[in-house]
């Protein structure tokens, strides 16, 4: 059975404004990429990273109101669409310090991370779809911490963030880490291979 995680992604870009991301991830087991997390969804605020997000990484991005802050002894993650909260992760505030250990937290952040990226084109068909892996650089690691979570998901008809029920939480990881998200590389190219067939049918024929 496929595995669901949640993660969520909180960062400060040196060129951008402040960007607070939660992402859910699939882990699949893909033959071009083999057991890699799968973007599902994710949402964030501003503008600017949602259109490159999804025109160059491919990241299924939409805008909403994502906020990480401290609640005097747990750190919480909301996610309101519309006004109305759709998601509530909780967990202990540094509750297992994982500070000798960065080398966990370099390779939770190493995995190669598999998007689905499709774009239409001007008449509404597919012009671009595309299996992309992006692999984070540079990462290192400034704190981690490990404790137990909960997560607390509402259906919302444009925030499907609960069409993927939560059967058990294992565990929660907190990060801080200075890393670069560089260009991906395309692993798959689904109308060029639909092409190649085609032309392939016509040349038999």
């Amino acid at each position: 059975m496929p595995r669901l995680l949640c993660m969520g992604l909180f960062s400060r870009f040196l060129f951008a404004p402040p960007l607070q991301c939660p992402l859910r991830a699939l882990r699949l087991p893909v033959h071009v990429v083999h057991h890699q997390p799968h973007a599902l969804l994710g949402h964030l605020d501003p503008v600017a990273p949602i259109a490159a997000g999804r025109e160059i990484w491919g990241f299924p991005k939409k805008y909403a109101h994502p906020k990480l802050e401290f609640v005097k002894d747990t750190l919480t993650g909301t996610l309101e669409y519309a006004g109305q909260l759709v998601a509530m992760g909780t967990m202990g505030y540094k509750h297992e310090s994982m500070a000798g250990n960065g080398d966990l937290t370099r390779a939770t952040l190493s995995k190669t991370q598999v998007n689905l990226k499709m774009i239409p084109g001007v008449d509404g068909r597919l012009e671009v779809c595309q299996l992309v892996a992006i692999n984070l650089t540079d990462i290192v690691p400034k704190g981690s911490w490990m404790g137990p979570g909960r997560l607390h998901l509402v259906p919302h008809v444009n925030a499907p963030v609960a069409d993927f029920p939560v059967r058990r939480v294992v565990g929660a990881h907190h990060y801080i880490a200075d890393l670069t998200l560089p260009f991906g590389r395309v692993v798959h190219d689904y109308i060029r291979e639909a092409e190649a067939a085609a032309a392939t049918g016509l040349a038999a024929e």
